[in-house]
């Protein structure tokens, strides 16, 4: 199995790697310093990205303009409990944002680049553990947006 991942990873020019874990644990740190040593071992590009691509702006953002209020999307994801309709338009808002990233992932892979995300997609359902959404709609989601090439967690 291990064998044919890298395989399929050496196959294509480019390398796609998430790390996610909760907040504080080192994953920017992390990322960085990959990509600093990467840059100069096979890569001709180094991006990364915290989160999200940027095609949307953060809802943290939105609501921010919306309601006056100084609010961020790391201080939503802290909360213990999220509700169903804010996991919802979650699940939605950063699932399109990723499914309308994936032509610009792909073209970055043929392109013998480094795609490094210090958060990704699947850190909404440890954020939504708690809420009332199935399990099952995030799994769909997945299902269409970009596969990370490796993904890692992180942990205090």
């Amino acid at each position: 199995f291990i064998f044919l991942q890298f395989k399929k990873i050496i196959k294509k020019k480019g390398i796609f790697i998430a790390v996610i874990g909760p907040d504080g644990v080192g994953k920017t740190s992390i990322c960085q310093n990959l990509a600093k040593k990467m840059k100069s071992v096979y890569f001709s590009a180094i991006y990364q990205y915290h989160g999200q691509i940027g095609i949307f702006p953060e809802l943290g953002q939105i609501y921010q303009k919306l309601f006056r209020k100084n609010i961020s999307d790391s201080a939503i994801s802290r909360e213990n409990k999220i509700g169903f309709s804010r996991a919802i338009l979650h699940l939605f808002y950063y699932g399109l944002e990723n499914i309308l990233s994936w032509p610009w992932i792909y073209w970055l892979g043929i392109k013998r680049s480094l795609i490094v995300f210090d958060r990704y997609f699947y850190e909404f359902i440890t954020a939504a553990k708690n809420s009332k959404i199935l399990s099952w709609l995030f799994w769909q989601v997945t299902k269409i947006i970009p596969r990370p090439d490796l993904l890692f967690g992180a942990n205090n």
